[in-house]
């Protein structure tokens, strides 16, 4: 088992932060197994943030409680991600996307 747990990504003045739990870059593919992401903050995208064409697939794994000040509480992506079996429960974000928020998403 797997836990990525009270982290935060934290701002600078000219720049707003982004996955606090986990950051994948462009094209990623992440595996979880039994993987647990939770009480991680950030601007946005306070557990996973996404850059384009990420696939996240997981077995028994979760982002949960997990919160960001402006969008993306547990999840966002810029475009196009691929999110399977991982459960998404119980995050926040002060705007939109408490559990998820971005473009082309495929659940």
């Amino acid at each position: 088992d797997t836990e990525i747990l009270g982290n935060e990504a934290d701002s600078d003045l000219a720049i707003v932060s982004g996955g606090g739990g986990l950051y994948a870059g462009d094209d990623s593919e992440i595996l979880l197994d039994a993987t647990e992401i939770a009480n991680n903050t950030a601007d946005r995208c306070g557990g996973v943030e996404a850059e384009s064409g990420v696939v996240i697939e997981g077995s028994a794994s979760a982002v949960t409680n997990n919160g960001a000040d402006l969008e993306g509480g547990g999840l966002c992506a810029r475009d196009g991600l691929l999110v399977s079996g991982v459960d998404v429960t119980d995050n926040e974000a002060d705007g939109s996307g408490g559990g998820i928020v971005g473009q082309d998403l495929l659940l």
